[in-house]
C-alpha cells in the first residue's frame, strides 16, 4: 500500500490500489462469472435468489434495491455474497459464489490495508490490531445495461454505510 493512501483518501474520499498479479487474477475471473451469471435467463437467475434463501448471499433483480425513496430504484440487478451464509444450507452453490468466495477473501486483504493506512493518517497507532472486515462484510457484483436506463444515474447517491467500496475496470 502506499503511504499517502490514507491521506489521499482523508483529503478527497477516494483512491486508486493497485493489484498484484495473483489477486488481479482471481479478481478477472470474478468479473467473467459474473458476467457469464448475469447474462443468463431470468429463470436461471432465480433459482439464485437471495429473497429464497432468506440470506444476503444470492441474486436481486433490478429494482430491489433504491438509495433515497423506493421511487428511485436503483436500475442494476446485484449479486451479494456473505462468507456467514456459507453454513447455511438454503443457498445453493454456484461459480459465481464461488468467484465471489475467493475474491472477498483477497479483497479483505486490501481493505485492512486501506484501513490501517487511514489509522495511521489520522495518528492511530501500529499498536493497535488490524481491523478485519471479512466476518461482517459481503462482496455485492452490480450488473447494469446502461443502454436500457431511462435516466441520468443507474444509481442515486447511497447512504447505506459501507466503509471500503472497491470498483473494478
Amino acid at each position: 500500500m502506499s503511504p499517502s493512501l490514507g491521506s489521499a483518501l482523508c483529503r478527497d474520499g477516494s483512491d486508486t490500489v493497485a493489484v498484484g498479479a495473483s489477486a488481479t487474477l482471481v479478481l478477472d475471473a470474478l468479473l467473467a462469472e459474473g458476467r457469464r451469471f448475469f447474462e443468463s435467463s431470468v429463470a436461471q437467475k432465480e433459482r439464485f435468489a437471495a429473497a429464497a434463501t432468506g440470506t444476503m448471499t444470492g441474486w436481486r433483480k433490478v429494482g430491489v434495491e433504491y438509495s433515497q425513496t423506493p421511487d428511485r430504484p436503483d436500475l442494476n440487478e446485484t449479486f451479494c455474497y456473505r462468507h456467514r451464509d456459507d453454513a447455511i444450507d438454503a443457498v445453493p452453490e454456484h461459480p459465481l459464489r464461488h468467484a465471489c468466495r475467493e475474491a472477498q477473501a483477497v479483497l479483505d486483504v486490501y481493505a485492512a490495508d486501506v484501513l490501517a493506512s487511514l489509522a495511521s493518517s489520522v495518528g492511530v497507532g501500529s499498536s493497535v490490531p488490524a481491523v478485519r472486515t471479512f466476518d461482517e462484510s459481503w462482496l455485492q457484483l452490480n450488473w447494469s445495461r446502461p443502454s436500457a436506463a431511462s435516466r441520468e444515474f443507474i444509481q442515486d447517491a447511497h447512504e447505506d454505510g459501507h466503509l471500503v467500496t472497491f470498483l473494478l475496470a
